[in-house]
This record gives C-alpha cells, structure tokens and sequence, in this order.
C-alpha cells in the first residue's frame, strides 16, 4: 500500500471539529450573549466598573448590546465584556459545562482571544488559559455555587481579542506599511486582509488570487512586442 501520512493527518483534522467536538458536549438550554465594547472609554477597565451599576467619575457606564452566535465580537487589539446567562435543567446530571468559543484558531496556543470568566459580584471563576476551553459548572473543579437556584447562571468574561502575531508574509509587509488606506493597496497586498488570527475566507483569497493576475496578463499581451524587442536589441553584439 501506498503510504499518505500527510492525506491522512488532514482528514482527521476535518473529521475532528466536524464529528468528534460536536459529540463531546450533549447541548441542554440556549444561552443568551450580550457584549459591551470598551472602544473609546479607555482599558484597562475593573471588573466593578464593568460588572457595577454605576461607573467611576469620568467614565461611561456599560451598555450591553445582543450578540448572536457567529457575530463579530470585537476588534483585534479591543477588548469587550461579554454577559452570559441562561437556566439549565436542575434534573440534568453529570458535569456541566457552558461552551464558548471565542473564534480562537488551533494554528498556535495563547496570543489570540482569551479572558478571565466573573461571576456577577466580581468573583473570578476562571482565569484566562492559552487554549481556552469550557466553563465548568458543575462536578470536579467546578465552583459550588453554580448554578444557582433553579438552574440559572450569569457569568461575564473580560474577552481580550489580541492582535495576530504571526502577521503578513515577508515581502508584503511593506505595501501594508506603506499604503494605510485599504482603497489603495494592491490586490497582492490586499489578499492578506482575510486572513487572520478572527477571519478566515479561503472563497475570498481563492477568488483574488484568479482575479489579481488580470491585469499583469492584460498589460503583457498588450504590450510583449515592446519586451521582446528590448531583450533582441540588448542581446546583440557587434
């Protein structure tokens, strides 16, 4: 037989998120998410004020909007406050777990979106962990007063959305530096934006990568009688 290690290690990583992760946790109640986006009020921000009634003097009070599953939660670099809540069955048994999943990649550990987890008196739960992971609710390491009475929760986590560090390839690096506005970079340069440590549209680069070299094909069949006629006049020797 012949041996494909590289075929087969890539079917397991697809057939792990799609089969394996989903059967690992049995879904039991709905949680509703809403986020509050620190932009523009200054970080870091305690977690009275983010979790209080009221604010300190000179700073806004925390406005929590509806986030739905899938939606875009922050900015990289940003930091957002994201109130979890919802009630589970009290007849429920074995451990309870409340997943979140943050959009982190597998591509490397920690660096990317992580943050500690609060109860709703300040209380932290759990501290931020490099590959993040479920809350435990109940059973072994579980904090006891959780759930409370009739199965209801609320948790906040202080959700930090670090910027990618691997970044661009080398030799676009400069285009990206050089040409601030995105109206004005090149479709190579371009091509870098979706794909990220929060995005990643392999449709959208597929697609630039048939589109980009358009142009170069255009212009060299327009223009090969020039090219071709500098490189017979330079290669001639008297």
């Amino acid at each position: 037989m012949h041996g494909h290690p590289q075929l087969i290690l890539d079917r397991l990583e697809r057939v792990r998120p799609e089969r394996g992760a989903p059967a690992v946790h049995t879904p039991l109640a709905q949680v509703q998410m809403a986020a509050w986006h620190v932009d523009g009020d200054g970080e870091p921000v305690l977690a009275a004020h983010a979790l209080g009634p009221a604010a300190p003097a000179g700073r806004k009070p925390p406005v929590h909007e509806p986030l739905g599953v899938g939606e875009t939660w922050g900015p990289a670099g940003g930091t957002t406050w994201l109130h979890a809540s919802g009630t589970v069955p009290e007849a429920s048994p074995g451990v309870l777990e409340l997943v979140l999943d943050l959009s982190r990649k597998d591509h490397s550990a920690g660096g990317q979106c992580e943050g500690p987890v609060h109860r709703a008196d300040g209380g932290v739960v759990e501290g931020p962990r490099p590959r993040g992971g479920p809350v435990r609710l109940r059973g072994p390491g579980a904090p006891g007063d959780l759930p409370a009475g009739g199965g209801s929760f609320e948790l906040d986590v202080e959700a930090a959305a670090n910027p990618l560090v691997l970044g661009p390839p080398p030799g676009f690096l400069w285009p990206l530096i050089t040409l601030s506005g995105q109206d004005h970079r090149t479709p190579t340069a371009g091509l870098s934006r979706p794909r990220g440590t929060f995005c990643d549209d392999p449709r959208v680069v597929a697609a630039g990568t048939v589109v980009a070299p358009v142009p170069i094909i255009v212009f060299f069949t327009a223009l090969q009688r020039y090219f071709f006629r500098g490189m017979e006049s330079g290669g001639l020797k008297a």
